[in-house]
C-alpha cells in the first residue's frame, strides 16, 4: 500500500503524455489499482487542482478587471502560459521537438479554453456576484480537463490496456486518436466562439458608456 501511495505522489505532478509518466508506472503494471489510481489522479484529482490555479492572475487582479471580455483574455494568457510551462517540461525529455510540439496543440487548446472561461466567471462573479455561474464554469472545465487526461492515457497506455493484445491496442490507439483529435477541434470552436461572444458584450458595455451613443439619449 504504502508503493501505491507513493506513486500517486510521484503520478500527480507529471503529464499523462510524458515519457517520464510512463517510465513511472511501468514497474507497477503488476499492482492492482495502479492504472485505477493513474485515472482518478489524472482525470478527477489534477484537473480539480489546476483549473483553480492556472487563472492565477485573474484570481488577483478580479477587481482591477472591468468586464469578463478581459478576465476571458487574462485566463486564456495564464492558461498560454501554463501549456508553454509543460511544453518545455516534455520537450526536455525527448529530442523529438516537433514530434512533442504537433501533439501539445491539443493540450495547449485545452489549457488555454478552461483557463479562460474560468477568467470570465472569475470576473462575473467578482463584479456581478454570479457565484453560481462560476461554480458551474469550474464544473465544466474539470469535466474537459478531466476527459482529455483520460482519452490522452488511454492513448499512451494503449498497449498495457490492451493486456497486450495486438489487435485491441491497435482499436485503442485508433479510437483514442480520434476522439484528441475531435476533442481539439471542439475545444478551438468553444474557444473562438466564446472569444466573439465576449468581445461582442465588451463592445456593447462600451457604446453604453458614451455620452450620446445611446438610442434612449435625447428622446
Amino acid at each position: 500500500m504504502g508503493e501505491l501511495e507513493l506513486f500517486s505522489r510521484q503520478f500527480m505532478f507529471i503529464d499523462p503524455e510524458s515519457n517520464e509518466a510512463i517510465d513511472l508506472i511501468m514497474p507497477y503494471l503488476t499492482k492492482p489499482g495502479a492504472i485505477i489510481i493513474a485515472f482518478t489522479l489524472f482525470s478527477l484529482i489534477v484537473p480539480v487542482m489546476e483549473e483553480a490555479l492556472k487563472p492565477l492572475g485573474v484570481w488577483l487582479l478580479a477587481g482591477k478587471l472591468k468586464t469578463q471580455a478581459h478576465g476571458f483574455a487574462l485566463g486564456a494568457l495564464c492558461g498560454a502560459g501554463f501549456a508553454l510551462v509543460e511544453t518545455l517540461n516534455i520537450s526536455g525529455q525527448t529530442d523529438q521537438w516537433a514530434g512533442v510540439l504537433f501533439a501539445r496543440i491539443g493540450t495547449g487548446a485545452m489549457h488555454i479554453t478552461t483557463s479562460a472561461l474560468m477568467g470570465a466567471g472569475i470576473v462575473s462573479a467578482w463584479h456581478e456576484k454570479r457565484y453560481l455561474r462560476l461554480f458551474s464554469t469550474y464544473l465544466f472545465a474539470i469535466f474537459i480537463h478531466g476527459l482529455w487526461n483520460a482519452v490522452a492515457l488511454i492513448n499512451g497506455f494503449s498497449t498495457i490496456l490492451a493486456s497486450g493484445q495486438p489487435d485491441r491496442a491497435h482499436m485503442l490507439l485508433t479510437a483514442s486518436t480520434i476522439g484528441l483529435v475531435i476533442l481539439t477541434l471542439g475545444l478551438f470552436t468553444i474557444l473562438l466562439r466564446s472569444n466573439l461572444h465576449h468581445r461582442k458584450n465588451n463592445n456593447d458595455v462600451m457604446v453604453a458608456t458614451i455620452p450620446g451613443m445611446n438610442d434612449d439619449d435625447g428622446v
